[in-house]
């Protein structure tokens, strides 16, 4: 065995690792075609910069609390419920923008 590899041994940490390999790909992602979008809707940077720093802010908010919710809750619940969240957040988002943008340019 890779001496790196041993903690794959764990089927624990084989899920959380695929876990966060799957979150760390889609939420790259995201910013990406968040600018596509705005820049399909209005071809304007300030638009674009407008929604990308609220993306930011809204991140450093959750981040802080968090922050304090991980302080106070058990981690294995912490990490459980914030993948949950996220899957459950992303499906109406997903469907909401692939119904309202085209896929192919008019």
């Amino acid at each position: 065995m890779i001496r790196g590899l041993g903690a794959m041994q764990d089927q624990g940490f084989r899920w959380f690792f695929i876990a966060r390999a799957i979150t760390l790909i889609t939420g790259s992602m995201s910013s990406i075609a968040l600018a596509f979008a705005v820049l399909q809707v209005d071809n304007d940077a300030l638009s674009l910069s407008y929604v990308l720093s609220a993306f930011t802010v809204a991140n450093i908010v959750f981040v802080l609390f968090g922050g304090v919710v991980a302080d106070r809750l058990p981690r294995a619940l912490i990490i459980q419920s914030c993948y949950v969240i996220d899957i459950l957040s992303m499906a109406p988002w997903r469907r909401c923008c692939s119904a309202a943008l085209p896929c192919s340019p008019s």
